[in-house]
C-alpha cells in the first residue's frame, strides 16, 4: 500500500473533497442535505433507498455526466420540473460553491454564484 501523503496523481485533474452536496429533484430524490466527512463517510440503507443515487448526484456534480446513462434527461425525478445539485468542495479559505442545473434539457453550471460554461475547478 502506497501511503497517500506521498501518492501523486499522474492525471490532469486535482482532488478536491466535497464537504457539502444538496440535491433537489434527482432521480428518486426529492430532496437531499447532506454534511460530508472530509475522510470518509457512509451511506447505507434499505434496497430503494437511493445510495445509487446519491452517488450518481455527486458524481454527476463533480464529472458533468452520470454513470449510469449518457441521457442526462432521464435524471429529473419523476414529475419535477427541474434537477438542482449544489456542492462545497475544498478546504477552508479555498472553499469553492459549485452547482448544475437541468432545466427540460437545458443545463447550466455555476461556479461561486457566477454562471460558468464548464466545471474548471
Amino acid at each position: 500500500m502506497i501511503p497517500r501523503a506521498s501518492w501523486s496523481c499522474p492525471c490532469a485533474y486535482r482532488s478536491l473533497t466535497l464537504r457539502h452536496l444538496a440535491i433537489e429533484g434527482f432521480r428518486c430524490l426529492s430532496q437531499a442535505s447532506l454534511e460530508l466527512h472530509p475522510a470518509r463517510s457512509y451511506v447505507f440503507g434499505p434496497n430503494a433507498a437511493g445510495k445509487t443515487s446519491l452517488l450518481e448526484a455527486a458524481y454527476f456534480l463533480g464529472r458533468g455526466r452520470s454513470f449510469r446513462t449518457r441521457d442526462a434527461k432521464t435524471l429529473v425525478r419523476w414529475g419535477a420540473q427541474q434537477l438542482i445539485l449544489r456542492g462545497t468542495v475544498g478546504e477552508g479559505a479555498e472553499q469553492q460553491q459549485v452547482a448544475t442545473s437541468l432545466t427540460q434539457g437545458r443545463r447550466e453550471w455555476r461556479l461561486n454564484g457566477e454562471p460558468s460554461k464548464a466545471m474548471a475547478l
